[in-house]
């Protein structure tokens, strides 16, 4: 397992994740709310992709689930419905603008 650092605005969240559950912690004082409701094994996949300023939709490796989605463009945390969204297959994602030249793309999900 592991652990992944996210960046939103000026605050960190560290999540950890175990074969037997998941800490979330927020470093910076936030009015972040998280609660897990449910825990169930998911099987997580990345795929990353190389911004040409003119490609808008990428498709990936396979289907996620619902709501799973973390996007990074060249390291920065995009909003769903602002910076981008999900084919109703979730196999795909589509930007409302397109990555720029050199620009790195990274889809993190949960396999569907």
């Amino acid at each position: 397992m592991g652990d992944i650092n996210i960046t939103l605005a000026d605050e960190v969240i560290n999540v950890e994740v175990s074969e037997d559950s998941i800490d979330v912690e927020v470093v910076e004082d936030s009015p972040i709310d998280i609660t897990v409701t449910t825990m169930e094994a998911l099987e997580f996949e990345s795929d990353s992709f190389d911004g040409d300023g003119t490609t808008k939709t990428f498709t990936l490796t396979q289907a996620g689930r619902v709501n799973s989605f973390f996007v990074f463009l060249s390291n920065v945390f995009q909003d769903v419905g602002v910076d981008y969204t999900v084919a109703t297959d979730k196999k795909s994602i589509t930007f409302i603008t397109a990555p720029k030249l050199g620009r790195k793309v990274v889809v993190m999900y949960a396999k569907a």
